[in-house]
């Protein structure tokens, strides 16, 4: 297939967004696909302009089902899933060559760094899968959709460098637009929850959802609604991936809450269900720092070089020695501190 790599995304009145992402694409992308589900702004224009394939959806609260939709209309081998708010950026050569060197691989992880305000927990960095063969995957769920195989497995996705492709999202630092985005998703998100509480049985699929709508709470700073829906993540999962992820959210919540015992606790649980070892030491450095125990927490993370958490995300020994100087900073405060009161 001479046609490597489409864009594909949905939109809907996108049009300021769009003269931002498109150009980043148009002038390698062998095919851009744009689904617009009901835009009342120039977007299907200024699609059009870029060379985009412009298509008509109409929309039924569903972003997996569009998204199917638009990887029906691509005739490439590869699919980049991306949307209006998000700019790629890569070495298309090196790309590709990478790509072909690895036949048997069918998804790809993306590194992908979110830009929020710091009221919304500010800038983090995801790898999410964006980038797969064409006719390997599909995407699941109505909203916080995932892309898995078609009976539903998580497929085995390879890193890419991100030398070679990246992605940035920028749609969260417009906090009105974001609050609103939000708001929308978890009124999809929690009604197709009580659809499944009402008539399905699948324990993890409500374990799932819960998840997805516990860390939409965090997301928007709604900490005590996000820890009702971790626990109930925790309390339905049988796959101990969902219960590992659900458990370090609730205790990262019950640190920002001003709950560190509780949040400690976690931390040792994570541990005995075989979460990362170090990153369950760094959980327990955090709660201890935050009872004033800077120095018990700097014993903690003595044999720390690094941490993954059970989503993936890895915490570099750069964070790490940035952490331990701000605890040693914190200890030797407090130590000038009970001196001068003496």
């Amino acid at each position: 297939m001479n046609r490597a790599i489409a864009i594909v995304m949905i939109v809907k009145d996108e049009q300021d967004n769009l003269q931002k992402s498109l150009p980043a694409v148009a002038t390698w992308a062998d095919q851009i696909v744009v689904v617009d589900t009901g835009s009342r702004d120039k977007s299907r224009a200024i699609a059009s302009s870029f060379g985009a394939e412009v298509y008509t959806y109409s929309w039924c609260n569903d972003f997996s089902d569009a998204r199917n939709f638009a990887n029906e209309k691509v005739n490439c081998e590869f699919i980049l899933s991306i949307d209006a708010d998000q700019l790629v950026e890569g070495d298309v050569p090196r790309l590709m060559v990478s790509l072909r060197g690895a036949k048997d691989t069918i998804s790809y992880r993306i590194q992908t760094d979110i830009l929020r305000p710091s009221r919304f927990g500010g800038n983090y960095r995801v790898n999410s899968v964006r980038l797969f063969r064409r006719g390997t995957l599909r995407w699941f769920n109505p909203v916080n959709e995932r892309l898995l195989t078609e009976d539903g497995i998580e497929p085995v996705a390879r890193f890419i460098d991100p030398s070679l492709l990246s992605i940035r999202d920028f749609g969260g630092t417009n906090e009105e637009e974001y609050l609103r985005a939000s708001r929308r998703n978890l009124a999809i998100a929690l009604e197709d929850l009580r659809e499944h509480l009402e008539l399905f049985t699948d324990r993890n699929a409500i374990a799932t959802r819960s998840l997805d709508i516990g860390m939409t709470y965090a997301s928007i700073g709604e900490v005590e609604e996000s820890c009702e829906y971790f626990d109930q993540a925790r309390g339905m999962a049988g796959d101990p991936i969902i219960w590992l992820r659900a458990t370090d959210m609730l205790s990262r919540q019950y640190l920002q809450l001003g709950n560190p015992r509780h949040a400690m606790s976690l931390a040792i649980s994570l541990r005995e269900r075989g979460a990362n070892d170090n990153y369950c030491k760094l959980l327990c450095a955090r709660a201890l720092a935050k009872l004033g125990d800077e120095e018990v927490a700097l014993d903690f993370l003595k044999e720390v070089r690094s941490a993954t958490d059970p989503f993936g995300h890895s915490y570099p020994a750069t964070f790490i020695d940035d952490y331990r100087r701000h605890l040693s900073r914190k200890a030797s405060a407090r130590t000038e501190n009970a001196f001068s009161i003496r």
